[in-house]
């Protein structure tokens, strides 16, 4: 069955995922459409620099999105083989990423989001790297940096410095000295941003101003909803399956699986508080509310020990992303 396949750690089960990508953006690849986002006009500062030589349009631009998806997903496996936060070794978590980041095609594009994952990435690694270490302040530093990077990609990440926060609570006692060189870590990339802006001319008030409109500014959606709607619900489904079963499981887990756990919910809460909040986030949150949902859901797919559910419900992913990429052939056929 599909999912006992991908369950093995085995080579094929590399190229397969590869291949799951591929079929997933191959539309986009020969598709000149590009849907139009918020972010096509109103940026913050990194990103800035790389939509001026990455155009949505170009082959080039959609194979750079893809070689950051692929970094991210194989960075999570990276993640599972040195925490262990999923009792075997699997590339399930990979391949969940891949699917829930990207299969809905509107946001197969260049686009902020992409790139803030993969520093939100690096800073859980960081974060993770503290449990139990007698001195984390480099650690806390640059998980603090990677998370600020990631904001002056895309705004709506600025959620996500709650992420260290609540983290330092649940991996530590509390140690104002931390938390301190958490903030700095934060601030630093924001410091050099303001630095910069002095040189050339450009105000404190106009960098307010910046994030302001890349948190805030009304927009109005030109994708037909009904397909985020089905795709998110077929999801959801077995992502509350997966946070039911993992609640009872948790208390046969070491307890370094426990606390990375609930940070992975966190990030998932603070993930979905952004799309919520703030009017210029929209599906390319995807990209990150993907990160802890892969390992969530690669949890229950890869532990449970029933054959039917895991099965239907792993089948029902790959189902929603099929139809998602069919859609718009069904309704020009129609």
């Amino acid at each position: 069955m599909l999912l006992s396949f991908f369950r093995k750690s085995q080579i094929l089960a590399i190229f397969a995922i590869v291949i799951v990508l591929a079929a997933i953006w191959i539309k986009t690849f020969f598709n000149g459409i590009t849907y139009p986002f918020i972010f096509d006009s109103i940026n913050m500062p990194l990103y800035s620099i790389v939509a001026k030589y990455l155009k949505p349009e170009l082959l080039y631009t959609k194979l750079t999105v893809v070689a950051f998806i692929l970094s991210i997903a194989f960075y999570l496996l990276h993640l599972n083989g040195k925490y262990i936060i999923i009792k075997q070794r699997t590339y399930i978590p990979a391949l969940l990423f891949i699917i829930i980041s990207s299969a809905f095609t509107p946001i197969q594009r260049v686009n902020p989001a992409v790139f803030a994952g993969l520093f939100i990435t690096i800073a859980l690694d960081h974060i993770f790297a503290i449990y139990q270490k007698h001195s984390p302040l480099d650690n806390l530093f640059r998980a603090g940096i990677s998370l600020g990077i990631a904001s002056l990609f895309y705004a709506p990440a600025i959620t996500i410095y709650l992420l260290l926060f609540v983290s330092l609570s649940i991996l530590r006692s509390f140690n104002a000295k931390e938390w301190f060189v958490s903030i700095l870590g934060i601030i630093l990339p924001w410091g050099v941003l303001l630095l910069i802006n002095l040189w050339l001319q450009i105000g404190f008030s106009e960098t307010v101003g910046m994030v302001s409109h890349n948190l805030i500014t009304p927009t109005q959606s030109s994708i037909d909803e009904l397909i985020p709607i089905v795709f998110t619900s077929a999801i959801g489904l077995p992502t509350l399956v997966a946070i039911i079963y993992m609640i009872p499981s948790m208390a046969n887990q070491k307890i370094s699986v426990r606390k990375f756990q609930n940070i992975f919910f966190w990030l998932l809460l603070l993930s979905v508080s952004s799309f919520v909040i703030f009017s210029t986030c929209s599906y390319e949150i995807a990209y990150i509310a993907a990160i802890p949902l892969s390992f969530q859901l690669g949890n229950y797919f890869t532990t449970a020990k029933g054959k039917f559910w895991p099965e239907v419900l792993f089948m029902l992913i790959f189902i929603a992303a099929l139809a998602v990429q069919l859609y718009p052939i069904f309704v020009d056929f129609i």
